[in-house]
């Protein structure tokens, strides 16, 4: 054997002994998590965000995918992973900036309520993405890298299950940010001819300092 293929054999011993832990709050999650995730090495734990049920530095990878854009206290929850991570943890953070979300259509002025309604009404942190470096660094990690996609829909079917096209459609009437007349007129033209839609996703690599 080459030597330099001994601490890959080594890095894989090491980490043959972790466990993986999935952490959530809502009972049916947990349910349906501890069914797909049968193995002995993968744990399900009843928690939340805010107050992770880990020990202080016991872990060495974290992922927060797509949760911090929903809580009152982003800094709070990044707090988490910082108390529970080692020196030399890494984290990864993944958040949509939905200040970039497009949806074509010739009535631009509809399609661009729409987006100001997703921003100011529908969700909590709309444009966390873009604050993710920033909140990382303010809780104590390393930022090592920053990777921007930008998802594109063709099929409004699916983009409508993602982006609550027609919710929030009916929400932004409802509440008075849409005119109901265009409103409907609008949404009802996304599925008559070719469609288009995207936004951008921000992902984050971060580590404690050794």
């Amino acid at each position: 054997m080459r030597p330099r293929d001994r601490p890959r054999r080594s890095g894989r011993r090491r980490w043959r002994n972790r466990s993986v832990i999935g952490v959530d709050r809502d009972p049916a999650m947990l349910a349906e998590a501890r069914r797909m995730a049968d193995r002995p090495r993968v744990q399900v734990r009843s928690g939340d965000a805010g107050s992770l049920p880990v020990e202080d530095h016991s872990v060495d990878r974290a992922r927060v995918d797509r949760v911090l854009m929903h809580v009152p206290d982003p800094a709070g929850v990044l707090a988490e992973p910082r108390r529970a991570g080692r020196p030399g943890a890494v984290i990864g953070l993944a958040e949509p900036d939905w200040d970039t979300l497009i949806v074509d259509s010739d009535d631009l002025d509809t399609s661009r309520a729409f987006t100001r309604y997703t921003t100011t009404r529908a969700v909590r942190n709309a444009t966390i993405g873009r604050r993710l470096p920033r909140l990382a660094e303010e809780a104590g990690f390393t930022v090592d890298a920053i990777v921007t996609t930008t998802p594109v829909f063709r099929d409004i079917e699916v983009a409508d299950q993602i982006l609550c096209l027609g919710r929030n459609t009916r929400r932004a009437i409802e509440s008075g940010d849409m005119d109901e007349g265009r409103g409907r007129r609008w949404f009802a033209s996304l599925s008559q001819g070719p469609f288009l839609a995207s936004f951008t996703l921000f992902t984050v690599v971060a580590r404690i300092p050794a």
